[in-house]
């Protein structure tokens, strides 16, 4: 979808409808509520409680060019509740998210790799394993790029099988 189309009905409505979710947004962490974390859409936003409701069987693989998609806050330790482990358990597979904010450009490049090592090696849409793979691609170059600043090629994490 192009910006103007990113609204948040149509979003909602095609969730689950296509292998590949890719969010290049700003992404919103709440830390007194974290099922309010949200993505903010053309017209609104798509919160972590948007997703409790939605199924995304059809869906392989969403990235989360989003600051801040995979942060937890302190309370409660022993719960990751944030934007990417909930499209994880609305049923996509791999869910590539950021922990903390990121460089538009930086996020670019990092798909554009990811996106191209998974089509080199033929698994677009992706299969169990390479997408954590690609990701580690991603980010070692990113790193070979920036040696001496991992808040740009950090942040971003894989989670799925």
């Amino acid at each position: 979808m192009a910006d103007g189309e990113a609204s948040r009905t149509a979003v909602l409505s095609e969730l689950g409808r296509h292998p590949i979710a890719h969010f290049a947004c700003h992404g919103v962490t709440d830390w007194q509520d974290p099922s309010a974390n949200r993505l903010v859409l053309a017209d609104g936003a798509l919160s972590v409680r948007d997703l409790l409701h939605h199924r995304l069987d059809g869906t392989q693989l969403v990235m989360l060019s989003a600051c801040s998609s995979s942060a937890v806050s302190e309370r409660p330790a022993d719960e990751a509740v944030h934007l990417a482990s909930s499209f994880l358990a609305a049923g996509a597979t791999h869910v590539v998210g950021t922990l903390w904010a990121v460089e538009d450009q930086v996020a670019a490049r990092t798909a554009t790799t990811l996106y191209g090592y998974l089509s080199a090696a033929g698994t677009l849409p992706p299969r169990t394993g390479l997408t954590a793979i690609a990701l580690h691609v991603a980010t070692r170059r990113l790193r070979e790029q920036y040696p001496g600043r991992p808040g740009l090629w950090a942040p971003f994490v894989h989670i799925g099988v």
